[in-house]
């Protein structure tokens, strides 16, 4: 998946302070941070609006790639932060971060579970172990989220691994493979279909078990 980077205009905040900083929001503007290896810090503002609107247009979320038109200069950033008012939820400050199309990043994207299980119609309980798996991408190769089809979890205590997944090419998992994305337990005392069949062949061996003693016994004492 390659992700459309999004045009964003900006402008430099030539004062800094909290009043500033204040005055800045009631206009309807946000202050922004931009830094990076080997990249000499900005300190910007954008319209809110403008930027609610850029980032809604795109369809990689945190992940979207943008390019920040700022004081003649052009250079693409990600979302690396963003801050929130306590209280009203009220976007406050938002942290980008430089980066080079051409060289890859590593990035924590969220894991989200798609689809009904089975199992879970069954009284089975879907624990979501991994809710954040770490990639290493093209900044315009890395996927919005990951997407995770469970319809396939039938019975109780089945799972779904790191390596069971298909991340697409070009992008490499840090995660360990065997690492647990999600899994299902079963209620105590509550049996799915295939532990009902593993137990009727268990009660089944054990009741052949002491029936072919007794034949092999019989044949010993003619």
């Amino acid at each position: 998946m390659t992700s459309k980077t999004v045009k964003l205009e900006m402008k430099l905040r030539e004062v800094m302070g909290k009043e500033v900083t204040k005055k800045l929001r009631s206009e309807g503007c946000l202050p922004v941070e931009i830094y990076g290896k080997g990249f000499e810090n900005i300190h910007a503002q954008i319209d809110e609006k403008q930027f609610r609107k850029a980032f809604s247009s795109s369809d990689a979320g945190m992940n979207a790639v943008f390019e920040v038109s700022i004081a003649g200069k052009s250079f693409y950033t990600m979302i690396h932060d963003f801050q929130r008012d306590a209280i009203t939820d009220k976007l406050m400050h938002i942290d980008m971060l430089n980066v080079d199309l051409n060289k890859k990043t590593t990035t924590a994207i969220s894991v989200k579970l798609e689809g009904v299980a089975p199992a879970v119609k069954k009284g089975g309980i879907l624990v979501h172990n991994m809710h954040s798996i770490e990639l290493e991408a093209l900044p315009t190769d890395m996927p919005p989220f990951i997407s995770v089809d469970i319809s396939g979890l039938v019975n109780f205590h089945e799972a779904i691994h790191v390596k069971d997944l298909d991340f697409g090419e070009g992008i490499i998992v840090k995660a360990d493979p065997d690492a647990l994305v999600c899994h299902i337990e079963g209620k105590r005392g509550l049996k799915d279909d295939a532990t009902v069949v593993a137990a009727d062949a268990e009660e089944a061996d054990s009741a052949e078990t002491p029936a072919a003693e007794g034949e092999a016994a019989a044949e010993s004492a003619q």
